[in-house]
């Protein structure tokens, strides 16, 4: 890959104050969305037992996504793209890769525009946040690679107002806590659903080895729940997967007993009409991550929500 064209980090004219990266020669872009109003979880720190330290940030916030080809290593992608953050006056509030996010917990709380423009691998990612003191700006940079393709996403937050931080620990932990960040993912599943047709709901607890989903609010599925109140003509499959682990027939069985249970939550907790709600079931079939790895594992047992026809 030729050398970096012009480490600079130019501001583009305008009301916007976007921020133009010098990337790679040959990076092209492959997404570029705003949303205005939203609400971004900002991670500051890396996970620790499970728990990711969160800024909730309010304002505009932008996606781009660019795919190089063929990538750099992620050291050299990243020191680069923080040098020219700095040099732009930005300060850096985290930068780290993989291990040392925190792995699997920290990657699933940082909020990425999904496959195909956006993916991530578990044991090869790198993340970096950084705030512009004098403009209030955030910037937040995840880059990750493929055998084939490099992946840069840059999140451009201009903040309406600041929130305190908080800690994301378990709701069992913190009495309340689900119904408090339920709004904090309600745009964001939205959007999801709407823009790609699914979405991996993060937050499910299931008692091991089994189909039981655990008690407690989730703040994906008051989120789904208003989803499909905002949207009445719509249906929504609850997907079931497994990781590798034992034949296909028991996997098969259990993810397709682990989406009804999500399906009866949402139809005796939430409210949700039964009929706007299918379960299927696809075991280890549609893998999202490795099962070489005990990360990947964890990743693959999921269930999504998927936007179906009624």
């Amino acid at each position: 890959m030729k050398l970096w064209a012009g480490l600079a980090l130019a501001w583009l004219a305008g009301s916007a104050h976007a921020l133009e990266l010098a990337l790679p020669d040959g990076a092209m872009q492959a997404h570029d969305a705003s949303v205005p109003a939203a609400r971004y979880a900002l991670p500051t720190g890396p996970a620790k037992a499970g728990t990711v330290p969160l800024r909730q940030v309010e304002g505009t916030l932008r996606h781009r996504v660019w795919h190089l080809s063929p990538p750099q290593t992620l050291a050299v992608l990243l020191a680069s793209l923080r040098a020219q953050l700095e040099e732009a006056g930005y300060e850096v509030l985290l930068d780290c890769t993989a291990r040392g996010c925190g792995g699997y917990d920290f990657r699933f709380a940082v909020e990425d525009v999904g496959p195909p423009q956006m993916m991530v691998d578990l044991g090869r990612y790198g993340y970096l946040s950084a705030r512009n003191s004098g403009t209030g700006h955030y910037a937040v940079i995840l880059v990750s690679e493929t055998r084939s393709l490099g992946y840069v996403q840059l999140t451009e937050i201009t903040p309406a107002e600041i929130a305190l931080d908080l800690d994301t620990t378990p709701d069992a932990q913190v009495p309340g806590a689900a119904l408090a960040r339920s709004g904090d993912i309600a745009r964001p599943l939205a959007d999801l659903l709407l823009s790609q047709g699914r979405v991996v709901l993060e937050d499910l607890r299931f008692a091991t080895g089994n189909a039981t989903l655990e008690n407690g609010q989730y703040p994906s599925l008051t989120a789904l729940a208003g989803f499909l109140t905002e949207n009445p003509d719509l249906v929504i499959a609850l997907v079931g997967h497994t990781d590798a682990e034992g034949s296909i027939d028991a996997n098969l069985a259990l993810s397709m007993r682990r989406a009804e249970a999500v399906r009866d939550r949402l139809v005796a907790d939430y409210g949700v009409a039964s009929e706007r709600l299918r379960a299927e079931g696809v075991g280890y079939l549609a893998p999202r991550a490795t099962n070489r790895t005990e990360e990947g594992r964890r990743a693959n047992r999921r269930v999504e929500a998927v936007l179906t026809q009624p």
